[in-house]
């Protein structure tokens, strides 16, 4: 698989580097939550579901981390409560993934990923991480101390 920087132009694939504006609502819903492809995705695939993501999340003030290894998603988003529901709702009806799972569903007052539109890692890219497929499988997560500790992985995957 390539790296999808390269699957598409530059311009196409903005930096998570600008904040969403936010009026510092009382509180934000946070919810993490992995799922299977349906099918094998391409590189392109993968950049236009970036691309999708940060447009949509710049306008309903959404932020947060998608892992991809091996046909497996581990993503976190955070937001204003019914924009997050929303886009819940909306991610539940993809026919391009199933089996998901919520690890967290949280009210929070400070995002984890508050200057990342939609921060994206690849770990396919990474062959210590593509040859061990169960790093983001459910079963795997679902043993962790506590479902916030699934937020750390993601920002530990966010660094690599």
């Amino acid at each position: 698989m390539t790296d999808i920087s390269t699957a598409l132009p530059a311009a196409s694939l903005p930096e998570p580097t600008s904040c969403p504006p936010d009026d510092k609502p009382t509180t934000l819903r946070q919810i993490v939550y992995v799922s299977q492809a349906r099918t094998d995705l391409t590189s392109r695939q993968l950049a236009a579901i970036l691309n999708t993501a940060r447009t949509n999340n710049d306008h309903n003030k959404i932020s947060g981390m998608l892992v991809f290894n091996s046909g497996q998603f581990m993503q976190c988003i955070e937001g204003p409560w019914s924009e997050v529901e929303a886009l819940m709702s909306g991610i539940k009806k993809d026919r391009r993934h199933e089996y998901m799972a919520i690890l967290l569903d949280q009210a929070i007052t400070d995002r984890d990923f508050d200057c990342w539109l939609m921060g994206f890692k690849d770990l396919s890219l990474n062959k210590a991480f593509a040859e061990n497929d169960d790093v983001i499988d459910a079963d795997f997560l679902g043993h962790l101390a506590h479902p916030s500790r699934a937020v750390a992985l993601l920002a530990s995957f966010a660094k690599l």
